[in-house]
């Protein structure tokens, strides 16, 4: 079964990123990730959103 009709949504990568999938949910993203560079992209680009977040919330 596929697990995306083409890719994960924002959402779900965001959770991917914050560790809050489900561990078969976790891995499905993973492998898909491991094919397609558009993803990995989106998916580096959001994490570092997420550090700057991190990090803003951390100094105050």
């Amino acid at each position: 079964m596929e697990y995306f009709a083409r890719h994960p949504t924002l959402d779900m990568i965001e959770l991917y990123i914050l560790n809050q999938l489900h561990f078969q949910d976790q891995q499905q993203m993973a492998k898909h990730l491991d094919g397609c560079q558009a993803c990995q992209k989106m998916t580096g680009d959001l994490q570092e959103q997420i550090d700057i977040i991190r990090e803003t919330l951390t100094i105050q």
